[in-house]
């Protein structure tokens, strides 16, 4: 079933729904930029079905659907197709994308009021809506610039929306009534440059947030506190915490961060002269530099795994990946196939989103991809532009680091410095405002909280406190 919709800006004709043409190609070729007249051609064979005024778009656009509804997007220029892109993908999957801005940013319970409230403390409290910001800040002027036009199509979508010329989602018409919106729009809130950073913080921290050190930490105390009575304590302690435990090593003798968690310097071929257990464990004796209290490691683990399963980690045993690849001269159609698996979970509506973009078709541009995508991305995360394929396994980045240091309050009972290896350092108080809607469905009074929390480095660095005054 092929659908179609044509759609103008406030002055010329800007998109249309429609299907996929089949070719794909990411080579301009020595003439410079030639749009595809045949393609064009058969975009505009395809009856229209709708039209819209997309603010902002300042060339023509088109979307065509196909089986599955998944959407073809062709525009003149990266900023259109990325201002298209985010109206569709809104169209598709709106209250997944407000959610994943909100949860990156320590914002839900505007949304939910008070029940929410615990996962944006810790959303804040673990850096996840500073990592966000952090992002943005290093991204390229080119990325900014993308970011900020597909902003402007997810705004774009909430204002047709509001107008009545598309239906509310599906998901915040069931939610609004309940939540005490009168109008399912009122709940639909502008998207701004930062709310996309949230979006990604919360992809990265999907995908690399873990606890594992915790637990590392709680075993190793074990053997201390209860696991070797008996004879020859001290002889089988040593064999299971020299030999096993403590026995780090790489597969191979190869780093690229020479003096990090090994001994010895990295050669100019990036191998190592010698390779032993890490010292963070073997000298300090403990994974956080010293013994720290098994109520408090439960505490914090426990805490943190809540967490965890908030960003969509359920079960240990689905997270992971594999990718591989057959060269074309083993392949029986004599191309190139790849396969990967992200072990991502499984959700409704799901994580990843097809969709295919272009800007040959219309403006003879390098862009024309097909593929899947996290929705509030505009870019395809894997797929092909018909000549490389390209994927991703699941990230496993090391993005948390846990330590211990001891925290001193001041004459006014709250934190005043820290002491870690030694070396006391100031404190900056910072305090988060989280505005708690008023809904009366889920007991939610409502209001205003201030929780403030202390950081190193004028906030850089988060050291994990934080209390009501």
């Amino acid at each position: 079933m092929i659908e179609g919709i044509r759609t103008q800006t406030i002055t010329v004709i800007a998109l249309m729904f429609t299907a996929a043409l089949a070719g794909c190609s990411d080579a301009d070729g020595d003439k410079g930029p030639q749009p595809d007249l045949a393609a064009q051609a058969l975009l505009s064979s395809v009856p229209e079905t709708q039209r819209w005024s997309l603010p902002g778009l300042q060339s023509e656009a088109w979307v065509l659907r196909t089986e599955s509804n998944v959407p073809h997007i062709y525009a003149k220029d990266k900023l259109d197709l990325a201002r298209v892109h985010a109206f569709v993908a809104a169209q598709d999957r709106f209250f997944l994308i407000d959610m994943m801005r909100r949860l990156g940013q320590g914002r839900v319970s505007e949304v939910f009021g008070d029940v929410a409230l615990s996962a944006d403390l810790e959303a804040r409290g673990t850096g996840m809506a500073s990592v966000g910001k952090r992002v943005l800040k290093m991204a390229s002027p080119e990325i900014r610039e993308m970011m900020s036009a597909y902003a402007e199509g997810l705004n774009a979508y909430i204002e047709a929306v509001r107008q009545g010329k598309v239906p509310a989602p599906s998901e915040v018409k069931l939610a609004a009534p309940l939540l005490g919106y009168s109008q399912p729009v009122d709940a639909m809130s502008p998207f701004t440059l930062e709310d996309l950073g949230g979006v990604l913080a919360l992809i990265l921290f999907q995908q690399g947030y873990e606890t594992e050190d915790l637990r590392r930490a709680k075993l190793r105390q074990q053997i201390d506190d209860s696991l070797l009575e008996g004879p020859d304590k001290a002889l089988r302690k040593a064999g299971l915490v020299d030999d096993v435990f403590e026995a780090v090593a790489p597969t191979h003798p190869l780093t690229t961060t020479a003096g990090f968690g090994i001994n010895g310097a990295a050669n100019a071929s990036g191998k190592t002269d010698s390779l032993g257990p890490s010292p963070t464990v073997t000298k300090q004796g403990q994974l956080f530099g010293g013994k720290v209290p098994m109520a408090l490691l439960d505490r914090v683990e426990r805490r943190l795994r809540g967490f965890s399963r908030r960003l969509g980690k359920t079960h240990r045993g689905e997270f992971g990946s594999n990718i591989w690849a057959v060269s074309e001269a083993k392949s029986k159609t004599g191309g190139a196939l790849l396969c990967s698996d992200g072990h991502l979970s499984l959700e409704v509506p799901s994580i990843f989103w097809r969709v295919g973009i272009d800007t040959k078709v219309l403006g003879g541009g390098n862009t024309q991809q097909l593929g899947v995508t996290f929705a509030g991305l505009p870019m395809v995360g894997a797929g092909t532009n018909g000549s490389v394929a390209w994927s991703n396994t699941y990230l496993y980045g090391d993005i948390t680091d846990y330590y211990r240091e001891e925290v001193t309050l001041g004459s006014d009972g709250l934190p005043a410095f820290t002491e870690f290896q030694g070396k006391k350092r100031d404190l900056n108080r910072i305090d988060e405002v989280y505005q708690l809607a008023k809904i009366d469905f889920l007991q939610s009074p409502g209001g205003t909280q201030n929780w403030p929390r202390w950081t190193l480095f004028d906030g850089r660095l988060l050291i994990g406190v934080e209390g009501r005054p």
